[in-house]
Order: C-alpha cells, then structure tokens, then sequence
C-alpha cells in the first residue's frame, strides 16, 4: 500500500483501492482529511482475504507518522519496528 499511496506501482493495482476523499458524500468529512483507504464490504469471511479488502484494512491501521514517510526503505525500517513494538510491548 505503501507503493500505491505514493504512485509507485502500476494503474491497476491503484484502481483497487480508493482513497476516502475521493468518495461521493465524504469529501468534507475528518476522515477524508485522513490519508486512509474505503474498505469494500464482503458478504463471505473469504472475501476478506482480497487485495482490495485486506491491503486498505492493514494500510488503515499503521499511525499516521508511518504514513507521511516517502523513502521506501525508511518506511520499512520503521514498520518493522511499528510491528515489533505491537508483538513485544
């Protein structure tokens, strides 16, 4: 999601995906100032497991200082330890 959110992966994969602002009706809400994702409904346990669903989910829950970080291998230095400090504290 990382990729995604800052344009560097291809159109396809973006299309799967759809920011919160850029939905009809939330443009003025808190949430679409918010760097988050629309999470699609399922109606299976099944289909939680789909790109579109699971990416936008796990992009949604890391703070917003994870978020903000363009460099790519910043960015993956500090999900470790994001995901480490969930395990361990």
């Amino acid at each position: 999601m990382h990729g995604i959110h800052h344009g560097h992966y291809p159109k396809y994969m973006k299309e799967m995906v759809l920011p919160v602002s850029t939905l009809p009706g939330r443009e003025r809400l808190r949430s679409a100032a918010t760097q988050n994702y629309d999470i699609r409904r399922v109606k299976l346990k099944f289909g939680e497991r789909a790109f579109a669903v699971a990416a936008p989910k796990a992009w949604n829950s890391l703070p917003d200082s994870l978020k903000q970080i363009n460099d790519v291998v910043k960015f993956r230095k500090d999900l470790k330890t994001h995901i480490f400090n969930l395990a361990y504290n």
